[in-house]
């Protein structure tokens, strides 16, 4: 039991305590407990309060001396009054408003935030928004402590995408992101080849992981009822009708500098649509592709919505967006209405935009459109499609003999816009040789030997000239004539008739511009020894002549006549169709060849045991030209296919390799590519050998046979060819990919073929 004297000592201290302003006491207010009373104080007054009893005790007013402190009490007053909370753009200040401050200066006010990232805060108060999101700051002024909610949000926004997030991204190479003229494509076949999810997460990154400066596919959704799968596939999605006002659902974006040789650009898109209750899925949607063309400093942007070249039966509407409403074939997500393949194909340009040239953030962009079952729609090919940089060589000889007044004509094969460029053709000394606007040679009637140079340009193709050197020797005194052409069948014999014969006592010489085409013996006779076409020499002191040799076959590929006509046809050919592209498509070469000729597929000739075409992989045709050292002047093998050829093309292209670095295996194939006619009396075939365009540097055509050498592959692997209107648009061709032993090599030769066709 307490004494007196001891409840008189606590009472004391008590007193004691509420006069000199402690902080805190626990003293009895009633009979029941004791109760925490803390210190509180006001702008002018101090005192204790118990929460519990809700009572104060002890106010008193402030008394100050010089040092701030309350001389009534142990403890200093400090307060201040601050705003609650604080909203601002990214890259706006607010200055926090301290008012009512008691016991301090405001410079001793100390001010923190919680997340930098968000907003930083000065020591002065001032407030800067970083990124979009939400955090505290935090002022301390001694004992004190008060808080501000910070809520940062970002106006300049492109598909809820800051304008400050899209300037700090990497930018794709147009090499990465396209197809053709050296484009690697990286990005655009996304799963093309049965990509894993992983594999295909490397070119993503929907879950804002990768640091700006990685080059990846990003996304966007519009709010938690819209997502963006890393799956096997890019799937975007959007959960049934985008909300009220949204300007798109989710959008998959990339940023890239448009090559000046794009052309369109193509997107692979596909829908899904099922009933299982495990991913329902409507079948319905819209969607479009977007340019954002931004300013240098990523402040403002026009967008242009891309123009549908190619959506099938399907509609683009006034804002660019393409509406489905069904899919056809669930297993390939095929959108009813749209083109083949869901291959949709869109320019890159207008009356007041081109893309070419500039930097853009490329958007596609899905809406939902249905309220029952979630909308779905995916991307598995995207990219631009890229022209062949212009570019042009000599297919004519760059030496060039005549007599007196004789003529040759230049030509040259153009690569990508040098088709429609300009010639000039300049004669380095017109008393020697002149030559017209179309390239033809004339030379001048000289009394002694002379040479100069033509210089070739085109318009389309910068700083780049050939030279074509002449020379011009005096007339002969001796003189004959020759046929222009002579035709000859395979295996067949003709003769050279010479007439017209001016001091040619002495005899004649012939020389064949090619074995491999044809022979030619000592008496003029010609030998056809595999279709195409060369050219014999006749020669009779000083003077020669050529003669053109056309070889027709009666027979190809060890077929008669009567076989050929049942060639099974794949009809009309135009662009890549998915016969002729081994694997890509999803497609093999099981799916492609058959050893049936009435079947309408490609089909396969080997020559002997020496000429053997390997199907082992199911990628790509191994054709073996020869096991080793010389293997004849003869096609060995061959793929070839009968077609109707289109009325109009760009390019002929052939996917085709040698070997690299393989011991006993030759880095060279020689191959070429022709296309068999029926002549007008229907009795035999007659070649056109495709000529070499410009485009693939370590490949050279022989003049004369039209074979081509190449050394290990062309940029992509791809061979150019330039189609001659006198193939195009006729019906029941035979188009074949021929090729030779390397003659030149002891080793073993092959050719690898994995694509082919008409570039429409």
């Amino acid at each position: 039991m307490m004494k007196s004297k001891d409840k008189k000592a606590i009472a004391k201290i008590a007193a004691v305590a509420a006069a000199g302003c402690l902080a805190f006491s626990f003293t009895a207010c009633n009979t029941q407990c004791e109760h925490d009373y803390s210190y509180r104080n006001s702008d002018t007054q101090h005192w204790q309060y118990c929460p519990k009893c809700e009572t104060e005790t002890e106010k008193k007013d402030h008394v100050y001396g010089d040092d701030g402190n309350c001389v009534c009490g142990a403890e200093k007053v400090v307060s201040f009054d601050v705003e609650a909370s604080v909203n601002l753009n990214v890259d706006a200040t607010h200055t926090l408003s301290i008012t009512n401050v008691v016991g301090i200066d405001k410079s001793e006010l100390v001010f923190s935030s919680y997340d930098e990232t968000v907003a930083t805060v000065s020591a002065a108060g001032v407030i800067t928004g970083v990124n979009e999101g939400e955090t505290t700051v935090l002022i301390k002024a001694g004992k004190v402590r008060k808080q501000v909610a910070v809520k940062v949000v970002e106006t300049n926004k492109v598909n809820n995408v800051s304008y400050k997030k899209l300037k700090a991204i990497a930018a794709y190479d147009w090499q990465d992101t396209g197809i053709g003229n050296g484009a690697e494509g990286a990005l655009t076949n996304i799963a093309w080849n049965g990509a894993t999810a992983a594999a295909t997460a490397e070119k993503m990154d929907f879950e804002n992981t990768k640091a700006n400066d990685v080059k990846t596919l990003r996304g966007s959704v519009y709010d938690a009822e819209s997502s963006i799968d890393n799956g096997e596939y890019v799937i975007v999605m959007s959960s049934a009708r985008a909300a009220e006002g949204a300007d798109f659902g989710a959008s998959v974006y990339y940023k890239t500098t448009v090559s000046e040789l794009a052309n369109s650009y193509r997107l692979w898109g596909w829908a899904s649509k099922s009933d299982l209750d495990v991913s329902p899925a409507s079948g319905k949607g819209k969607f479009r592709v977007s340019a954002y063309i931004f300013n240098a400093e990523y402040s403002s942007y026009t967008q242009f919505v891309l123009p549908v070249l190619d959506a099938g039966t399907l509609v683009q509407d006034e804002n660019g967006w393409v509406k489905y409403e069904d899919v056809d074939d669930v297993n390939a997500g095929h959108i009813a209405g749209a083109p083949a393949d869901n291959m949709f194909v869109y320019g890159i340009s207008d009356e007041n935009t081109d893309l070419r040239g500039k930097e853009v953030i490329l958007s596609v962009e899905f809406m939902s459109t249905n309220a029952d079952k979630p909308d779905r729609f995916g991307i598995k090919r995207l990219g631009f499609i890229y022209d062949d940089a212009p570019d042009f060589n000599l297919t004519s000889s760059a030496n060039v003999e005549l007599f007196a007044n004789g003529t040759a004509q230049i030509e040259c094969g153009t690569q990508g816009a040098a088709a429609t460029g300009k010639w000039t053709y300049v004669s380095g000394d017109e008393s020697v040789a002149t030559v017209s606007e179309s390239g033809l040679i004339t030379a001048a009637d000289v009394t002694e030997q002379a040479q100069t140079v033509i210089t070739v340009t085109n318009s389309a193709v910068k700083d780049k000239a050939v030279n074509v050197n002449v020379t011009v020797k005096p007339t002969p005194q001796t003189s004959f004539n020759v046929p222009e052409t002579v035709t000859v069948a395979c295996g067949e014999i003709v003769e050279i008739a010479i007439t017209d014969k001016v001091n040619c006592e002495e005899g004649f010489t012939f020389e064949t511009g090619s074995a491999r085409i044809a022979t030619v013996d000592g008496e003029g006779r010609v030998s056809g020894v595999v279709a195409g076409s060369t050219k014999v020499k006749v020669s009779c002191g000083e003077l020669y002549k050529f003669v053109n040799v056309v070889v027709e076959a009666k027979t190809l590929y060890g077929l008669t006549f009567e076989q050929l006509a049942t060639v099974g046809t794949l009809g009309s050919l135009g662009g890549f169709p998915a016969a002729l592209d081994f694997t890509w498509s999803g497609l093999t070469t099981a799916d492609n060849i058959s050893d049936d000729i009435t079947d309408a597929k490609v089909h396969l000739y080997s020559a002997d045991a020496s000429a053997l075409n390997d199907l082992a992989d199911p990628n790509l045709v191994n054709m073996i030209c020869n096991i080793s050292g010389q293997s004849g002047a003869g096609v060995t093998n061959a793929l070839y296919y009968k077609c109707d050829t289109p009325a109009a093309a760009g390019e002929y292209r052939v996917w085709i390799r040698a070997n690299e670095a393989l011991e006993g295996i030759s880095d060279k194939a020689c191959f070429r590519v022709v296309v068999y006619i029926l002549n007008e009396d229907g009795t035999a075939y007659v070649p056109h050998i495709m000529k070499l365009n410009a485009s693939a540097a370590p490949a050279v055509q022989d003049e004369n046979t039209g074979i081509i050498t190449i050394t290990g592959g062309a940029p992509d692997n791809f061979v150019n060819f330039v189609p001659t209107p006198d193939i195009l648009g006729k019906t029941g061709v035979i188009i074949s990919v021929e090729t030779f032993a390397d003659n030149g090599s002891d080793l073993q030769s092959r050719a690898i073929v994995r694509r082919l066709g008409f570039d429409a």
